[in-house]
């Protein structure tokens, strides 16, 4: 059998030239992920007898040997059930689950219980699914390797594929370039003191876990400082209306959470508050610090900032509202009582000379490099201790969402006017944006779970 290879790069043009434009222009219109939880599903085979070994069909591609996915329902002790309205699969043995869904470009994934992309490749071809022959190993079946597909000796199945000319497949998942050392990861669960306390009993979470809104801000201004282009700008809201934003969602009774929150809350190992939030403020703007983080104190909530690090400056700028004049890192930890400090990049908050998103237009090795930094400025200050990380412009891709997991990343953020949800793919979250037209009937619509 020999796979359908579909010109990966002119499809990859294509979707980085989409994404730019609808990232940068309009809301980031996403369809609903499938819910790790739905307990409806429609079984697609049943366990197998133990009377006989099961025997694979092997699929050789220049990365790898694939098995069909479905064959794997004849090990004993292991179903695959496919949902019945959404394109997802789940595989489980033992105390293992798997989920087989495709991403939004086009790729096969293959996540672990928590909704985590693995490193196992995978790949759909003429309407079945293939994962990579290791996949054997990670469930514990690693004795089905020794023996070869269909009975085939191994050498004559080698020289069967040797008389057919390979063709390049997808991009793996992984990517075998390790020369850059990884920052290590952090272990503390909360990113403040005195966080509420997390339970870490995952057979508590017995629903889906409630979606919770995060709102993002960009920049503030007194109604009194802002000339008419800032009074017509989208990502300038004024003081005078963030106070009542706070004050109404206080009216409300929401409780904001933290990052380390929402991380436990979406996993199922800590249920979050009624009316939940996160507020999230980009790019790193002094007048957070100089207008929101008063208001904030005052109402009693807490907020995360995910600021581009190569800007932050080394000491405070003197104040001017005609200029967007970002927070140094002394202001940062005077306001560490009430915000937390993610990376939104060291250095891809940009666009290349062609106009793509600096993001996607770059290699690997400079993603990681840019990540390391950032990192590592925000570890040395004593932040970003539940890694998290928000897209520059909302916009990403698989080589981006694997450096976040190679640095021990557990979510990030895109873009979409809809709330974080425990069916996402943990790199690719959605936010509110809020805007100077942003209401309280809007808020309530958030608010609904």
């Amino acid at each position: 059998m020999k796979p359908v290879h579909l010109n990966h790069q002119k499809i990859k043009k294509a979707a980085m030239a989409l994404t730019f434009i609808l990232g940068l222009f309009l809301p980031m219109v996403t369809l609903p992920a499938p819910s790790f939880t739905q307990s409806v599903l429609t079984e697609v085979s049943l366990e197998a007898s133990t009377a006989t070994i099961p025997a694979f069909e092997l699929i050789t591609r220049v990365e790898a040997d694939y098995l069909r996915l479905e064959d794997l329902a004849r090990i004993p002790g292991l179903t695959l059930t496919t949902h019945p309205s959404r394109d997802l699969k789940t595989l489980k043995i033992g105390t293992q689950q798997f989920f087989i869904m495709p991403s939004t470009d086009g790729r096969l994934n293959v996540l672990d219980a928590t909704g985590r992309e693995t490193w196992h490749s995978a790949f759909r071809e003429n309407g079945a699914d293939y994962v990579e022959r290791d996949f054997l190993v990670t469930i514990g079946q690693s004795a089905l390797l020794e023996k070869p597909a269909n009975g085939t000796p191994e050498h004559e199945h080698s020289a069967a594929t040797a008389n057919s000319e390979p063709e390049l497949a997808a991009p793996l998942l992984a990517s075998a370039e390790n020369s850059l050392p990884m920052v290590p990861s952090a272990n503390t669960p909360a990113e403040n003191e005195g966080q509420a306390a997390i339970t870490t009993n995952a057979a508590e979470a017995v629903t889906a876990p409630a979606d919770i809104p995060v709102l993002c801000y960009h920049h503030l201004l007194l109604e009194a400082e802002m000339s008419p282009l800032q009074k017509i700008n989208a990502a300038i809201v004024s003081v005078e209306k963030f106070e009542r934003d706070m004050a109404y969602l206080k009216s409300k009774g929401v409780t904001t959470l933290t990052m380390a929150q929402l991380q436990a809350h979406l996993k199922g190992t800590w249920t979050a508050p009624e009316n939940s939030v996160v507020i999230t403020f980009d790019d790193g703007y002094q007048s957070v610090y100089r207008y929101a983080y008063p208001i904030l104190k005052k109402y009693g909530f807490t907020a995360s900032m995910f600021v581009v690090t190569g800007t932050v400056e080394a000491a405070p700028v003197a104040w001017d509202p005609s200029q967007t004049v970002k927070i140094s890192w002394a202001e940062m930890n005077k306001a560490k009582n009430v915000f937390e400090y993610h990376p939104h990049s060291h250095a891809l908050h940009g666009l290349s000379s062609s106009g793509v998103p600096l993001a996607l237009a770059l290699d690997e090795i400079s993603l990681k490099a840019d990540l390391q930094m950032a990192t590592g400025l925000l570890t040395d200050k004593g932040f970003n201790k539940t890694r998290v990380y928000a897209h520059p412009y909302g916009v990403h891709d698989a080589r981006a969402d694997q450096v976040l997991n190679g640095f021990g990343y557990v979510m990030a953020f895109a873009l979409g006017d809809a709330p974080a949800s425990a069916s996402d793919v943990p790199f690719a979250l959605k936010r509110y944006g809020v805007f100077p037209y942003t209401g309280t009937g809007s808020f309530d619509r958030m608010l609904e779970r």
